[in-house]
């Protein structure tokens, strides 16, 4: 019977390409090395899902920036792959492609509450420490790279909790915003459905998706619904805002050759990542990376660069130091 056993293990093996047996006899049913899942791999699954959330919840930054998806993910690619290439970064490949899933499973209210897209990937703490110069959060214990306003680099810095003080909204962990007075300002919780809110200034806002109406926080009014003035009640994510006449109107907007800025008394926005000349008033293309720019111009350079040191440039965190 043992015999038998063994000559029928043999035939099944050699019965199927796909089936492998060890020297014993017992049947592999895997003979190929494990897939490794490279950054350059997994990157472009992470920025396909990010452009299309963000166009689902903040349309009109997404249609002023982008032509389309396709552009999106390109230019937007560029930022992901030094991810992984950072000193003190953790970021894997299998790590950026779950972020991806992440990111297609995220809901508008989660997308308005990150004060930084990245919090969504639960990526693995750095291991540079507290004050130590980065270019990106992934590289630090505290996934926070402190960054003055329009800088590149930074230094890794513990992120604000509630009550914590801060500067801007990145100060603040994800579900926080930054609020108060000059010199005062505290991370807090955004404001959710139903909750009692206030429009003066300075006042904890409602999440992205809501609006303060009436005192409450709730669903903002649509193209062509009343809306108060005063509170700016439309939705804010569809460019919706609250004329004197007091229903919501959307933006006028051009692409590129069109008439913008202030014209009479509309004032036009560019879309498509079109920029609008101060000179001729109209939508010009963007400037490429490696182009001569110059900041006070009015004419951006093709996100996600930024005029540094008068070329438009995108920036690179391994140059951080």
């Amino acid at each position: 019977m043992k015999i038998q056993n063994l000559a029928w293990t043999a035939s099944l093996c050699l019965a199927s390409a796909l089936i492998g047996c060890d020297s014993s006899g017992t049947i592999m049913t895997d003979m190929s090395p494990p897939v490794v899942i490279t950054p350059e791999q997994a990157c472009p699954a992470v920025i396909k899902a990010y452009c299309a959330k963000a166009k689902e919840c903040y349309p009109i930054i997404w249609q002023l920036s982008w032509p389309d998806a396709a552009t999106c993910e390109a230019r937007l690619n560029l930022t992901c792959l030094p991810l992984a290439k950072v000193t003190g970064n953790s970021v894997t490949g299998p790590d950026l492609q779950a972020c991806a899933a992440k990111f297609n499973n995220l809901t508008c209210d989660e997308y308005f509450s990150l004060s930084n897209p990245i919090q969504v990937c639960g990526f693995k703490p750095g291991t540079l420490t507290e004050g130590t110069a980065c270019g990106e959060d992934v590289q630090c214990a505290s996934l926070y790279c402190k960054k003055d306003v329009g800088m590149d680099c930074g230094k890794c810095t513990v992120i604000g909790k509630s009550g914590s003080v801060c500067v801007n909204n990145t100060d603040c962990d994800k579900g926080l915003t930054c609020v108060g007075a000059a010199g005062a300002r505290q991370c807090a919780a955004y404001l959710t459905m139903g909750a009692s809110c206030s429009t003066a200034l300075n006042s904890v806002p409602c999440l992205g998706t809501l609006a303060c109406r009436n005192g409450t926080c709730s669903t903002p009014a649509k193209l062509g619904e009343t809306c108060s003035t005063t509170a700016q009640d439309c939705d804010k994510p569809s460019g919706l805002s609250c004329p004197v006449a007091g229903k919501c109107v959307a933006p006028a907007t051009a692409q590129l050759g069109g008439a913008c800025g202030q014209q009479g008394t509309t004032y036009i926005l560019c879309t498509g990542g079109t920029s609008c000349d101060p000179g001729t008033k109209k939508c010009v293309a963007s400037l490429a990376d490696g182009t001569s720019c110059n900041a006070g111009s009015g004419i951006g350079c093709q996100a996600p660069a930024k005029c540094t040191a008068s070329v438009c440039k995108i920036a690179d965190p391994t140059l951080c130091k």
